[in-house]
């Protein structure tokens, strides 16, 4: 369980009627409704998705929105957020990089297709450089851990 949506649970417990969300939009939420509204969604999610692959948001930051960040949590999907300020280029980028299988705008759900990107050479990412994360080697070292790596050419430059 995500300890943010564990704290959520537990608010609309202990003090279902405070106030959770207060948009200038949509108005107010309270602990109870906003419980209830990302358990509802997370179910959807998670009868929809593919576990593990991510989900992009293009909306505004309104009840819908922090619902959908929620229930993704709750979901165990990751969440990738696009800015309003993205160009159409930098947007198309970002959700075939991250692999999103889906796009959540404006109320709606588009679903995407597999998508390929080239990335620069020298980007641990880039084509010349993908593998398994399995091709990783873990090894210590007085960095900051990692717990993934996805090219096993970063993995010489990086601790798991």
């Amino acid at each position: 369980m995500n300890t943010i949506v564990a704290a959520v649970e537990m608010r609309a417990a202990s003090d279902p009627a405070r106030i959770a969300v207060d948009t200038v939009v949509d108005g107010v939420c309270d602990y109870a409704r906003l419980e209830k509204l990302v358990a509802s969604r997370a179910a959807e999610l998670t009868a929809s998705l593919i576990a593990g692959r991510a989900v992009a948001d293009g909306g505004d930051h309104g009840l819908d929105e922090v619902v959908l960040d929620l229930a993704l949590m709750a979901a165990g999907l990751p969440h990738l957020s696009l800015p309003s300020f993205f160009t159409p280029a930098q947007e198309v980028h970002a959700l075939a990089a991250s692999g999103a299988q889906a796009l959540f705008r404006d109320g709606q759900v588009l679903a995407l297709a597999d998508q390929q990107v080239e990335l620069p050479e020298g980007c641990c990412q880039s084509n010349a450089n993908l593998s398994p994360i399995g091709g990783a080697i873990a090894r210590s070292c007085n960095r900051q851990p990692m717990t993934s790596c996805h090219s096993a050419s970063a993995a010489e430059r990086r601790c798991l």
